[in-house]
């Protein structure tokens, strides 16, 4: 796959001219009054690397993460509607992430099935569920997922309500 762009500038440039406005300022903006957008942003603008010369980094390896061996250091986010941004919704993804041999997190809100976002990927799987902690007025919440990661990754800060005996 031949790469038009240079900077992430370009790219950004480019996905503004291609998106909606809806679809643009959901991709860009944060839930209700945006404050955890803002908090990330500010953590995010206060990392600074620090150079380091005459450093030895001959024995660096980025290549091994959450024990899948990638390509490239770098992981893709769950992002919810991705069929809003494209038809092909996760699994042009998926299959990007395949392409470029690293993870692709995947989203509770986005379409298609599960089982089509999974079929291009070469490495492990890994789902992200958002829960609020009422399931807008429900009082208890299921998944129908059986995957084992959630079984997992619950741990005592998980809601009562996605306990591990309500994912079946």
């Amino acid at each position: 796959m031949a790469l038009d762009f240079i900077t992430n500038q370009e790219i950004i440039v480019a996905a503004r001219r291609n998106l909606t406005d809806n679809v643009w300022h959901y991709l860009t903006g944060g839930a209700e009054s945006e404050t955890t957008m803002r908090r990330n942003r500010f953590g995010l603008d206060s990392i600074a690397f620090r150079p380091r010369v005459l450093v030895d980094v001959s024995k660096v390896d980025t290549s091994t993460v959450l024990g899948n061996k990638l390509r490239i250091p770098v992981l893709l986010a769950p992002i919810g509607s991705l069929q809003s941004i494209t038809a092909e919704g996760g699994v042009a993804v998926a299959k990007a992430a395949a392409e470029f041999g690293t993870i692709n997190f995947v989203s509770s809100v986005t379409q298609p099935n599960l089982e089509e976002i999974a079929a291009p990927a070469r490495l492990r799987k890994f789902f992200s569920f958002t829960f609020k902690e009422t399931c807008n007025g429900w009082k208890d919440c299921s998944s129908g997922s059986n995957t084992p990661a959630i079984r997992h990754y619950a741990s005592p800060s998980t809601p009562r309500t996605m306990a591990t005996a309500n994912v079946r």
